[in-house]
């Protein structure tokens, strides 16, 4: 029955680099605040810098290699709201939960994929493992939306969707 479930289309190897908030909340930035990763805003610190803008603290897992479904954003454009204007997505990936399952990359208590806000896209690889697209670490694309986005006619979670940007979401601190 594992048909009903269905399929990507045009995969790829998608290359990511997951943040290890662990490992980034033992981090003391430089500045005032006390640890690396804001639990509030689910996102790294950011310590102070000369210039004021301030540098990601940020600590990630191995890279991992999973197929996804790219699909190509609109870099730059914008969308209008009263809270001001809010980026669209620059890219975005879709993954296969039965994928996710069989490379243990669901929480076995909960079932929530381990992937999360402020992942980092690293590369695109087609399916013979040919590098497509290095993403540069500045500014990058981290992961910015995580979401379980249909059902199969098997009744089980199909897809994941995972939306990316150029900018990471961090928290700025005053020096």
């Amino acid at each position: 029955m594992s048909w009903k479930r269905g399929k990507l289309i045009f995969d790829f190897w998608v290359e990511i680099a997951r943040i290890d908030t662990q490992a980034t909340a033992a981090v003391d930035p430089a500045g005032p605040a006390t640890e690396g990763y804001n639990k509030n805003f689910r996102a790294p610190s950011r310590g102070t810098t000369a210039d004021g803008k301030g540098e990601p603290v940020r600590e990630e897992q191995e890279l991992i290699r999973i197929k996804a479904q790219v699909e190509d954003g609109t870099y730059g454009l914008r969308q209008q709201t009263f809270g001001g204007d809010m980026p669209d997505y620059a890219m975005v990936t879709i993954h296969h939960y039965r994928e996710l399952e069989a490379r243990g990359l669901l929480d076995p208590g909960t079932g929530r994929p381990s992937f999360r806000k402020s992942d980092r896209l690293v590369a695109i690889y087609n399916k013979k493992g040919e590098l497509e697209q290095q993403i540069p670490e500045n500014p990058g694309l981290f992961a910015v939306h995580v979401q379980p986005r249909s059902y199969g006619l098997a009744r089980r979670r199909n897809l994941l969707l995972i939306g990316w940007d150029d900018r990471e979401r961090g928290t700025r601190r005053a020096s």
